[in-house]
């Protein structure tokens, strides 16, 4: 089947045009941009418009600025976190289904719709508060009521499954706004490599999740859910960090991330050098 739809649709790259902006911005054929569209040297022409003279424009930018950027690499960790510990509780919880209610066929098809309803969640209170305090507010809550869970569901299956599944709502949702906020928060010449980093540590963090499990089933219960706790809070907190980008488009270039920072409390900005210094204007 795998092999079917891969004779299928990989003819279909063969006939999909490249991105005219795509190749404005990283000038691969200098004379393709005087074959473009009006639109697309509208792009150009504003890109180099709103871009200061003292950057250094000849320079692109490679897989090592996610290191050498502070600013890059403040959001690098607190992106890898949140993946972490957003989808570390999703599969968490979907693994530990079987022991949340009596039934286990009620509880299996509550979280299948927990996540459905976790979209929905995410997308009205992003539109109120944005993604940076949506995030918190989730991620925060989701710990409590994941924890609190422990201590109810002996006594009380329903409510402890309950409790679970609001639990799970939140987190659904919090995973979901990674997805969405990680491209508004790089610029596009390393969005690949930042999602590569992003995907590649939360997925390893999974393969240890089978072993706390399995910890709290035969040594104490609570080490599961106080690292699921910990995590989502420490998650929630540290993007508290990163700069809001509600309204906003998503960054081109390193000056477009730079110009981000003003969302943040400070309003200095650097970007390495001497001659390299920009000052954001804070907003009013």
């Amino acid at each position: 089947m795998a092999f079917v739809s891969f004779c299928t649709c990989a003819p279909a790259v063969l006939v999909v045009p490249e991105s005219q902006k795509w190749v404005a911005t990283r000038n691969v054929n200098k004379q393709t941009t005087h074959d473009m569209p009006s639109e697309s040297q509208t792009f150009v022409s504003s890109t180099k418009e709103k871009e200061p003279k003292n950057i250094n424009k000849k320079a692109n930018p490679t897989f090592l600025v996610l290191f050498k950027r502070k600013f890059i690499l403040r959001r690098l960790l607190a992106l890898v976190l949140a993946w972490t510990s957003s989808s570390f509780s999703v599969y968490a919880i979907s693994y530990n289904t079987d022991h949340l209610g009596d039934n286990r066929y009620v509880s299996a098809s509550l979280a299948a719709i927990s996540e459905i309803v976790g979209d929905i969640l995410l997308f009205l209170i992003s539109r109120k508060i944005g993604y940076r305090y949506s995030y918190t507010l989730l991620t925060t809550f989701a710990g409590a009521l994941i924890f609190t869970t422990l201590f109810v569901k002996n006594s009380n299956a329903a409510l402890g499954l309950a409790l679970a599944i609001c639990g799970k709502i939140l987190v659904s949702a919090s995973y979901s706004l990674v997805y969405v906020s990680t491209a508004d928060l790089v610029p596009t010449p390393v969005r690949n490599q930042v999602y590569g980093i992003v995907t590649f540590v939360s997925r390893m963090s999974l393969l240890s999740m089978p072993f706390f499990l399995y910890l709290g089933e035969k040594v104490y219960e609570l080490i599961t859910y106080f690292v699921m706790t910990f995590m989502l809070i420490a998650a929630g907190l540290l993007y508290l960090i990163l700069p809001e980008t509600k309204g906003e488009k998503q960054p081109n270039s390193l000056y477009d991330a730079k110009q981000q920072e003003r969302n943040r409390l400070n309003t200095q900005c650097k970007f390495g050098g001497s001659n390299e210094n920009i000052e954001v204007p804070s907003l009013p």
